[in-house]
């Protein structure tokens, strides 16, 4: 029964960090909640099951699905070794072109403000300065045709190979969880 209060403060802190924007701090604050909400409601499923077959199933599920397994090595490595991080990802739009910017914000700490002048400064031909110069030596780009304008941005975790930012795999874990505790109460394995 706890995993399901469990869930709900995950979907909690899953909407603070949809809110948090490109705050980075924060995003990492309430990813970091939310990852340890999801945890303690397996954890807590897992207490419920009554038997070595129902651990045993458990184990399977959890082995079998891709966004399980990469969360709860990022549970593990967060306890053992680091702290989360999350890379973030800004896509600038101007009239002329389009570029895609990644880099770790721990250690470029760029905000999206300076990012969109260093870009406007390069689209108009004008020399940088040497702490722009160190940004952009910093960063990875992809430079493509566009005629869209403005600009996004978003987090993604460097490890995981699927296409989903880190707000919509979240979300596919959180649809996973779901699925999986109505499984498991179907089968009669917890409540």
């Amino acid at each position: 029964m706890h995993q399901k209060d469990k869930l709900l403060e995950a979907k909690y802190f899953l909407a603070r960090l949809e809110a948090s924007g490109s705050d980075y701090e924060a995003a990492v604050f309430n990813l970091s909640a939310f990852v340890s909400a999801t945890r303690e409601a397996l954890d807590y499923e897992l207490k419920e099951m009554s038997n070595d077959i129902q651990r045993q199933w458990f184990h399977n599920y959890i082995d079998s699905k891709p966004v399980f397994l990469f969360f709860r090595n990022i549970e593990d490595i967060c306890l053992h070794n680091n702290p989360l991080t999350a890379s973030k990802k800004i896509e600038v739009d101007t009239p002329s072109f389009e570029v895609e910017y990644t880099s770790d914000m721990e250690e470029a700490a760029v905000d999206d403000y300076m990012l969109m002048m260093i870009f406007e400064k390069l689209k108009k031909g004008e020399e940088l300065n040497d702490s722009e110069v160190e940004i952009i030596e910093r960063c990875s780009f992809k430079l493509k045709d566009s005629n869209l304008h403005g600009m996004d941005s978003y987090f993604r975790f460097n490890d995981w190979k699927g296409v989903e930012d880190m707000m919509e795999l979240c979300s596919v874990y959180i649809r996973h969880l779901e699925h999986f505790f109505s499984k498991a109460e179907r089968k009669g394995y917890a409540a």
